[in-house]
């Protein structure tokens, strides 16, 4: 470490993104947070669920597979609430990192063309200075030698998902987005922090193809995998 890096880090020391604690430079979470994050073992690539819930026989969605590294436990969650609510913009570069391994495993086969975030209001993105998905899209994009696309806003504000029921999410952000043409753009990957029912990344993904993209594949850091959530009715 420099001089310089070596007093930054002692006036501005890097914490963790989990418990908040005093950290290495090197590290992202503490050695004790880094053995809580629960992380994905068997999902369905398709709808993004824990295979034991796997919802494809009862739901259909615009994209073509949703992946993640995290399972939602407390740990994963307060990782994200530090990331969101106490605008810890750092964390981006941790959960990008730990994206990162999952997409290039499950879409090793895949070509993209680009990459897209699910995009704020404006009034939430000029109030907070930035949009969280945007953070993780373009660290993602960098990672992976592609082009940013900011094709995608919503048109208007919505109820907060996590209070409604899950068909409800899907009535809630129904043609809440719109995108702009995607020219060219046949497999675009698209990055959202959370996916629990899948409502806003599916109508995200409905906007893009008709935008111009052919597919659609998404992935988010943390995967809500519990059975209450996967309990939909068919949606087509």
């Amino acid at each position: 470490m420099s001089l310089i890096k070596y007093f930054l880090w002692l006036i501005f020391p890097k914490r963790c993104a989990c418990c908040n604690r005093v950290i290495e430079r090197y590290q992202n979470v503490c050695e004790e947070c880094s053995t809580k994050l629960e992380k994905n073992k068997k999902i369905c690539v398709k709808c993004g669920s824990d295979k034991r819930y796997c919802i494809c026989k009862f739901r259909t969605y615009h994209f073509k597979g949703c992946v993640g590294p995290f399972d939602k436990n407390d740990e994963t969650m307060q990782v994200i609430h530090h990331f969101k609510d106490d605008d810890n913009c750092d964390v981006a570069e941790f959960l990008a990192e730990e994206m990162m391994p999952t997409i290039n495993e499950y879409y090793s086969d895949v070509k993209f063309d680009g990459v897209c975030a699910v995009p704020s209001h404006w009034t939430k993105k000029f109030y907070k200075g930035y949009n969280h998905s945007e953070l993780l899209a373009n660290k993602i994009a960098y990672s992976m030698n592609l082009n940013y696309y900011n094709n995608l806003y919503k048109k208007r504000k919505t109820q907060i998902q996590h209070k409604l029921k899950p068909q409800e999410r899907y009535e809630n952000v129904k043609d809440a987005y719109g995108c702009k043409p995607l020219y060219g753009c046949k497999n675009i990957l698209l990055i959202d922090d959370i996916k629990t029912t899948g409502a806003t990344l599916d109508e995200c993904s409905r906007q893009i193809m008709f935008a111009g993209a052919e597919n659609v594949y998404c992935a988010t850091s943390i995967l809500n995998n519990s059975k209450s959530c996967n309990v939909q009715r068919k949606h087509i």
